[in-house]
């Protein structure tokens, strides 16, 4: 079928705006809106259409599909000469189109990388719960499924989720890596759609641990149960790390470096400081936390996973445990999320996700006490399965654990205030203990 103009591009993005400016992935005022580059693809029943679309200093990733009028079950954003617009996430055609385009099944301008190859899927359903991508969940013969994610998010470079994953594919720490899709432009190139394993009856750490302390019987549960399972992935995160190390390679953790973390690490004191003014009382104990670590051998700085927490975390039918999502704050620029870090800031993101599983369950009603000891005990599991760190690495890690729990501040007294208690309360324990 003949493929629509580059000039069509423009059409097809007017007639989306509306729908555009409804989606939690788009800027709300998003001011003047174009497309940057546009890619057309034939599909079986329609015409992709890949839209790079310009918006609020952002690019976006806006896979549409070009379908004829036929009532099909994904309603139409628009139209354009004979042509239904529908986004290609949620028409079930545009969905085959995108999955047949990411694997290289299909010609088009995105450049695949593929690794282990897949049939042609029986059957797609998009996920409804992600707020800066877009998944789309493929079924295929003998009970395999597959999960594409559409970087929404258009950043030139290696998106940290492609690459890191691709990286750790054989360690048993991700689900397995399948395929990927670049964007290729006179300025370079961007990651812009991955698909990897997906795996039914997986359940986010967060969501266990919640279930489980919530539970009565839990008190009665034997600790060696979940303190093991918990270990566990103390021990995949060790892996996870050390497997980075391998294959990103490492750096010394240079003075300059060094300072430069210190300086973050005292902006984001200053913040949360701004955002409580109480916390003025321990400023000097804070920068003596910080300072600390200035007298200690720091270890090499390797990539990290970079937002580690309960969330990102995902507990398998079999027991064991898969990291999710490496991608980082999307709006932040990637080279940022690119860079080398301490491992420990991942240790110190996944032990303040344990003080937070604890307080979520205390304003659901838990007890205080009981939770305040699971909480410890949970931390001291994740380290024991970690493995033994130096005294040099115990000061880094409490510099870390400050500088998260004023993070959490920052943020909670911005974005919803009736957490805040337990990022304070993770602050004045780790200030009580120096």
């Amino acid at each position: 079928m003949e493929l629509p103009s580059s000039s069509d591009s423009s059409r097809i993005l007017s007639a989306v705006a509306p729908w555009l400016e409804t989606q939690r992935w788009f800027p709300r005022s998003p001011g003047a809106i174009n497309v940057s580059a546009a890619y057309f693809v034939n599909g079986k029943a329609g015409i992709l259409a890949w839209l790079v679309v310009d918006a609020a200093s952002c690019r976006f990733n806006v896979p549409v599909f070009l379908r004829q009028p036929a009532g099909a079950a994904s309603p139409a954003l628009g139209s354009l000469a004979q042509w239904e617009i529908t986004d290609a996430t949620a028409d079930p055609y545009g969905q085959e189109a995108l999955f047949l385009a990411v694997t290289g099944a299909m010609p088009s301008k995105l450049h695949c990388d593929v690794v282990h190859p897949l049939p042609a899927p029986t059957h797609a359903a998009r996920l409804t719960s992600e707020q800066s991508n877009t998944s789309v969940v493929y079924d295929f013969p003998g009970g395999v499924q597959a999960i594409l994610k559409v970087f929404r998010v258009y950043a030139l470079g290696s998106n940290p989720d492609v690459e890191l994953q691709r990286a750790l594919d054989s360690t048993e720490t991700v689900p397995h890596f399948y395929a990927s899709a670049r964007i290729t432009e006179s300025q370079g190139s961007a990651d812009v759609a991955v698909v990897q394993e997906f795996l039914p009856g997986a359940t986010d750490a967060w969501q266990a641990i919640q279930q489980h302390i919530a539970t009565p019987s839990a008190r009665t549960t034997p600790r060696s149960a979940w303190e093991g399972a918990i270990a566990e992935l103390g021990r995949t995160t060790r892996r996870m790390h050390e497997a980075l190390a391998a294959e990103c390679g490492t750096e010394t953790a240079t003075q300059e470096r060094q300072a430069e973390l210190h300086r973050q690490w005292t902006a984001r004191a200053h913040a949360a400081i701004a955002a409580r003014p109480e916390l003025a009382d321990w400023e000097g104990t804070i920068a003596t936390v910080y300072s600390a670590t200035s007298h200690v051998t720091w270890p090499a700085l390797q990539r990290i996973h970079g937002d580690y927490h309960l969330g990102q975390v995902i507990r398998i039918p079999s027991g064991g445990w898969r990291v999710l999502d490496f991608e980082g704050e999307p709006l932040r620029p990637l080279a940022e999320r690119q860079r080398r870090d301490l491992a420990l800031r991942d240790v110190a993101g996944m032990l303040r996700s344990f003080d937070y599983a604890a307080g979520a369950a205390q304003k659901s009603g838990g007890d205080p006490h009981y939770l305040a000891q699971w909480a410890s005990r949970a931390q001291a599991a994740f380290l024991s399965g970690y493995g033994n760190l130096s005294g040099d690495q115990d000061i880094l890690l409490e510099a870390l654990l400050l500088d998260k729990a004023l993070y959490e501040v920052a943020y909670e007294a911005a974005q919803r205030p009736a957490w805040i208690d337990i990022p304070l309360a993770g602050v004045r324990h780790i200030i009580e203990r120096v």
